[in-house]
């Protein structure tokens, strides 16, 4: 007797990567070029490149005080900018 299989075939099962900690990753099936892009991506997100540049020369307390200082205005400069532009959106939409 003739046994009748209901089942779907299955699909291949796909090959299982181990997961990669914040600085590696496998290069999978020889393509060099993506792994390195995924590695870019890796390395700018943890912010690695940006605290080697900023240790990169010493700085003293007075420097990074005028620096926040310096930031702190551009920042609210631009705020101020942004609200007077759009006041006067508002008076020619209101005349």
């Amino acid at each position: 007797m003739k046994k009748w299989n209901n089942r779907r075939p299955q699909r291949p099962k796909q090959k299982v990567w181990p997961k990669d900690g914040a600085r590696q990753v496998t290069v999978r099936y020889d393509d060099f070029d993506t792994a390195m892009k995924i590695w870019k991506k890796k390395v700018k997100k943890s912010g690695i490149l940006i605290d080697l540049k900023k240790n990169e020369f010493f700085e003293s307390r007075n420097e990074k005080r005028r620096k926040m200082k310096l930031k702190a205005i551009r920042r609210v400069e631009k705020k101020r900018l942004k609200e007077l532009e759009l006041e006067e959106r508002m008076k020619f939409r209101y005349r």
